[in-house]
């Protein structure tokens, strides 16, 4: 067989594969996976909270009642 023949054999293998579902569906899935998955860290990151909670032991009454006016 000759790299003509070969090339010929090879383009329209080619050109028949790339027209089929299971074609696009393997060279797509693993980028949507991706995608789902940098999409749900992006998501996880984003709702949860960075602020630290600020907690304060007063023992003096006047103060006391002032911060929890606050």
């Amino acid at each position: 067989m000759t790299a003509k023949q070969l090339m010929l054999v090879a383009r329209q293998t080619y050109k028949t594969r790339i027209k089929s579902v299971g074609f696009w569906s393997l060279v797509l899935a693993p980028m949507l996976i991706l995608l789902v998955i940098a999409g749900i860290s992006f998501i996880i990151t984003a709702t949860q909270s960075h602020k630290t909670p600020v907690v304060g032991v007063v023992n003096e009454p006047a103060l006391a009642t002032y911060l929890k006016k606050r």
